[in-house]
């Protein structure tokens, strides 16, 4: 069979997907270091009473696991997160299939990720923690944009011309319609 294209440059998750279980990091297998670190980040440190978090898991029982996390975040006075939500893999995937477009169907991967996302940041399962804000990681396919690095502003304009920058923005797009939805036109 024919070899699978190469895949893109990144600036962030990598592909393949890594086969790892993000809720890990929020874990009782890290415990030590949340104890160590986070009171270095918060009350004891650096005073900060926020994290951003990447990755944010949003699969199933996913909140049960990050409960002893924001235990110690608390703990070391951090009271407040920051969310990422993971739409490079599904940029990746964008990219590695040849799509020009997200699928964004009720039942796509990118919906059904979206909607699990949400429902984690709803106050009620974020365990007495407040979220700040939350942001997307999404990563550009580098290769076709460093050219335009460095240059004139006449020639960085041509960024939003760029096939990658566009298909980067039909992503954005649709996490922007799924956040600020259009109210039904009246007939």
């Amino acid at each position: 069979g024919a070899a699978a294209p190469s895949p893109p440059l990144w600036v962030g998750e990598p592909y393949p997907h890594p086969q790892t279980q993000p809720w890990g990091y929020y874990t009782d297998s890290y415990s030590g270091m949340h104890q160590r670190d986070l009171p270095l980040i918060g009350n004891e440190g650096a005073a900060a009473d926020t994290l951003l978090l990447r990755p944010w898991p949003a699969g199933e029982g996913s909140a049960g696991k990050r409960a002893n996390f924001f235990t110690e975040m608390q703990f070391a006075g951090i009271c407040r997160v920051i969310p990422t939500f993971q739409a490079a893999k599904h940029y990746a995937d964008m990219l590695y299939h040849g799509f020009d477009r997200p699928k964004t169907d009720p039942s796509s991967p990118l919906a059904v990720d979206f909607s699990r996302f949400g429902a984690t940041v709803k106050a009620e399962a974020l365990s007495g923690i407040s979220m700040a804000a939350w942001t997307v990681d999404l990563s550009l396919d580098l290769s076709s944009l460093l050219r335009y690095v460095g240059e004139d502003c006449e020639s960085s304009r041509k960024v939003a011309q760029d096939k990658s920058f566009q298909m980067y923005m039909t992503m954005l797009s649709a996490i922007w319609s799924w956040v600020h939805p259009m109210p039904p036109s009246a007939s």
